[in-house]
């Protein structure tokens, strides 16, 4: 009988874990007196950056190639004499004005893959095209425990840049509130099956979120700390959720969120304006949340993507995979502007652009500058990403 009872809860737990997992990882918190905390966006599919800044200076290129498909003047909102923005993401204007949203051109590595698994697994790892990494890039920092001890939290799909080597990732498949509820429910088990390693691994996973539920469902139901209104999507309610947390001085250094939907093959141009619009909205609000806090200059919001699209559109109304891209970098004390040189568009039908900047130089400015974890080495040099950081 006591086995049998061991094997119900141990699919009770099985099913609750496919919901809501925690993952190993090894992700030191940050050393400094301030919690610097770094969000990642993931555009998944592979965003068309070409649609979402639009380099000026190449306009009648970038016309011929995509007919149907290039931004019109009413689509577009100017940043400068080089770039446009979508007009979607026309709430992130501020940010530009202000100088604290950077867009870093020609993201990419060499000899590109164009399989949405294995790109945004060397991504994810900070590896070269024909390397396969453990880790995440952000699994290596400083020996420091989090109070809540949490050293990041996935909102969504994909917790690769996090994943390996040891500590705790906290991993939702949608709202955090949702997920430490339900955990809350479970009481804390003495590990007595330590002759069955799984059964011994489920109960220390069912301790491990009874305990952070204790700590974080308070928090995550006094949402007066948050003043600024969110949209409702789902990327609105997430990094609603994220401003929470960081407000309520939970030390969590690294935060991830996604939104899906960027494999624009067909009909790209209504999608991509919606997905652009759940995007600005929700980055606007979370910006604006965080200067009303005061905890902007301690924030830094990234995207990045599996790769771009192709210059030149396909016949039905899309884009294929490409290769470089352009991705934004926003916070409090990112240098505004643009960082590096926009790849130059292809003449030649259906080629691809060349990327300009290494993606691991990005990385490796956020780990030496941002976090000053200057033992990791993914690439030589930083980028100007950064004012003067005390």
């Amino acid at each position: 009988m006591a086995i049998e009872m061991k094997r119900r809860e141990l699919l009770r737990l099985m099913s609750m874990i496919g919901t809501f997992g925690v993952v190993p990882m090894s992700w030191g918190g940050v050393a400094a007196a301030r919690n610097k905390v770094l969000v990642l966006l993931e555009l998944n599919g592979g965003n068309d950056s070409l649609n979402t800044f639009v380099p000026l200076t190449q306009f009648d290129q970038y016309k011929a190639l995509r007919p149907n498909l290039h931004l019109q003047a009413d689509e577009r909102v100017k940043l400068d004499d080089e770039f446009a923005l979508h007009n979607a993401l026309s709430g992130l204007m501020p940010a530009w004005h202000d100088q604290d949203m950077a867009l870093v051109h020609g993201l990419g590595y060499e000899e590109p893959n164009l399989s949405h698994f294995r790109s945004i697994e060397i991504w994810d790892t900070a590896s070269k095209s024909d390397e396969y990494g453990e880790h995440g890039w952000l699994a290596s920092g400083a020996a420091k425990k989090t109070k809540y001890g949490i050293d990041a939290l996935v909102l969504g799909r994909n917790a690769g840049p996090v994943t390996g080597l040891g500590n705790t990732v906290l991993q939702a498949q949608g709202l955090l509130k949702g997920f430490v509820a339900k955990g809350r429910q479970l009481n804390f088990k003495k590990n007595s099956a330590s002759h069955n390693a799984a059964y011994a691994h489920l109960l220390a996973t069912q301790n491990t979120l009874a305990a952070v539920a204790k700590d974080l469902l308070p928090i995550l139901r006094n949402t007066s700390t948050v003043k600024t209104p969110f949209p409702g999507t789902q990327l609105g309610k997430q990094l609603a959720e994220v401003a929470l947390l960081i407000n309520s001085g939970v030390d969590i250094p690294v935060y991830k969120v996604a939104l899906s939907g960027f494999d624009t093959h067909r009909n790209q141009k209504a999608v991509h304006q919606r997905l652009l619009g759940v995007m600005g909205a929700a980055v606007s609000a979370f910006r604006q949340e965080m200067i009303r806090a005061g905890k902007w200059d301690d924030v830094v919001l990234m995207t990045y993507s599996e790769f771009g699209r192709r210059p030149k559109m396909n016949g039905s109304g899309g884009t294929d995979h490409g290769t470089a891209a352009t991705h934004l970098v926003m916070g409090g004390k990112v240098r505004g502007g643009h960082i590096g040189k926009h790849p130059i568009l292809p003449v030649k039908d259906n080629a691809n652009m060349q990327f300009t900047t290494d993606f691991k130089a990005l990385y490796q400015t956020i780990l030496d500058k941002w976090f000053q974890h200057t033992g990791i080495r993914l690439a030589d040099g930083n980028l100007p990403l950064f004012q003067k950081l005390s």
